[in-house]
């Protein structure tokens, strides 16, 4: 009878051990959570981008899980596709709009409504008759990051100056956006012959990759942001981006 040496077992048991350590600390990498944040304003205050910055910074005191990340900040598009493209988990917030969040996206939409944002139609004032009601049959763009909001066909714009540019000379009949980053850029360019038009109010919502483990990030983040709101904390670092209602 051959009688195997213990230093074999003993040696294969450390790999197993040392594998069982590995495949732990993994399950811990994949517990954290890594937030992708936009580089633009919706409300056309800096300090909102502060503000998003605070929330997860608190989302990261309350998680037990593990480490919450932020990966950095990039415009809207970049955001949601470093999500799509598993870079990130966590894209935070992008407008919902339920007609539209569906199996067709690359993305799913968490629980929590974060905070509301009024999108405007701007048009030029020598093209009276283009409205709301008939938008989808004119030439709209929006911010590259938002064109899946509105069930018809919308361009991406290539930036937000542009856009009003070419409805000022009447090179495009619309453009819808967030009414707070909009108006400033109209300030800022001195355009006189642009009409606003109420177009919708949205809540925003954080989105996650369509593979991503969903139901566990939806009641983790859903539980932190119930006990931030109900201790008062989730008001006071939200106040930049309050909704402010449409104005002429």
């Amino acid at each position: 009878m051959v009688m195997e040496s213990a230093g074999p077992r003993r040696r294969l048991a450390g790999v197993v051990a040392a594998a069982m350590l590995l495949a732990a600390a993994g399950m811990a990498r994949a517990a954290d959570i890594h937030f992708s944040l936009p580089c633009q304003s919706l409300s056309g205050d800096p300090s909102d981008k502060e503000a998003l910055v605070t929330l997860v910074n608190e989302i990261g005191k309350q998680y037990k899980g593990g480490k919450v990340v932020i990966d950095g900040a990039f415009p809207y598009a970049r955001s949601i596709s470093n999500v799509v493209a598993g870079k990130s988990q966590v894209h935070m917030a992008l407008p919902y709009a339920p007609l539209t969040a569906s199996a067709d996206l690359p993305f799913r939409y968490l629980s929590p409504d974060l905070f509301n944002v009024t999108f405007v139609l701007y048009t030029n004032k020598n093209s009276p008759q283009i409205s709301v009601q008939n938008l989808r049959y004119y030439r709209v763009e929006t911010e590259r990051g938002h064109v899946e909001l509105f069930g018809f066909p919308v361009r991406a714009a290539s930036s937000i100056e542009s856009a009003l540019r070419k409805v000022s000379v009447g090179r495009l009949d619309a453009f819808v956006f967030a009414m707070g980053t909009t108006d400033a850029e109209i300030r800022r360019l001195g355009l006189t012959n642009i009409k606003r038009q109420y177009f919708n109010t949205f809540t925003s919502r954080m989105v996650v990759a369509r593979q991503a483990d969903t139901e566990r990030l939806d009641a983790e983040l859903s539980d932190i942001i119930v006990r931030l709101k109900q201790s008062g904390r989730y008001a006071e670092i939200m106040a930049p981006l309050r909704e402010t209602a449409f104005r002429e």
